[in-house]
């Protein structure tokens, strides 16, 4: 059961606590379009990467950042056109696989191959 002032409260725990604590995930993700070109930015393993994609490309993209029992652990899943690619960082470690779980030897959009960053 939710109190009924849990509202105003969720907000300001966003706002004092989660939002400073993981607003490199949060805030470093998304896209740009200019002069008909899109491309997509995101912060993976602490790093930021971009990608160019054409005009006409469907993509989805969503992310989260979990810190169980001092391991941390990021995931980028990105689905262009209907090619998925999964980014997971754990302590430092990241792997790039399909949506199956296969390792991507090209590295997905970002051209990040599986290794530590």
């Amino acid at each position: 059961m939710f109190s009924p002032d849990s509202g105003p409260n969720f907000d300001t725990w966003m706002r004092r606590i989660a939002t400073p604590k993981y607003s490199g995930i949060i805030n470093d993700n998304g896209v740009s379009a200019v002069n008909g070109i899109n491309t997509v930015y995101a912060n993976i393993g602490g790093r930021r990467y971009s990608a160019q994609l054409p005009p006409t490309t469907f993509f989805l993209m969503n992310s989260y950042y979990r810190n169980y029992n001092g391991q941390q652990t990021e995931q980028l899943k990105i689905a262009i056109n209907d090619d998925v690619t999964v980014y997971k960082t754990e302590n430092g470690k990241t792997t790039v696989t399909d949506g199956y779980g296969n390792i991507k030897r090209d590295g997905g959009p970002f051209r990040i191959i599986s290794s530590v960053i």
